[in-house]
């Protein structure tokens, strides 16, 4: 996305969604989504250095955002049972990314993005 002073506010200008493996933990997930990002930085950054004209999608208001939460010892917890009970192997999926930045309008792109987290959804 790009930068916004609202926090997760920026237009969104592509979704990363990483493959998931039965293996998969949070910290082998959240690399996979660190590598998917620098990886999607590297390609708008080349449609820029060509000429593509950038199309953010804009965002509404953030959806989870919490102000003076911490991590407890509960999230912990939950994070083991999870886990533990083999969720990720129930979630596995290949890699997939959905490009927003080089369509026509930010009408277009949001449609788009609708679109895929409809299907994301089971929608």
């Amino acid at each position: 996305m790009t930068l916004s002073p609202v926090i997760d506010g920026g237009d969104i200008l592509a979704h990363y969604f990483p493959a998931i493996s039965k293996d998969d933990t949070p910290a082998t997930l959240f690399m996979k989504t660190a590598m998917g990002a620098a990886t999607l930085y590297q390609r708008v950054l080349s449609d820029m250095e060509r000429g593509t004209r950038i199309v953010g999608c804009p965002q509404g208001k953030p959806m989870f955002y919490f102000r003076g939460s911490d991590w407890t010892l509960h999230q912990s917890c939950t994070v083991r049972r999870l886990i533990d009970g083999n969720v990720a192997e129930r979630f596995s999926r290949e890699e997939q990314v959905s490009e927003y930045w080089s369509l026509s309008s930010p009408e277009a792109a949001r449609e788009a993005m609708r679109k895929r987290l409809m299907e994301l959804l089971n929608l």
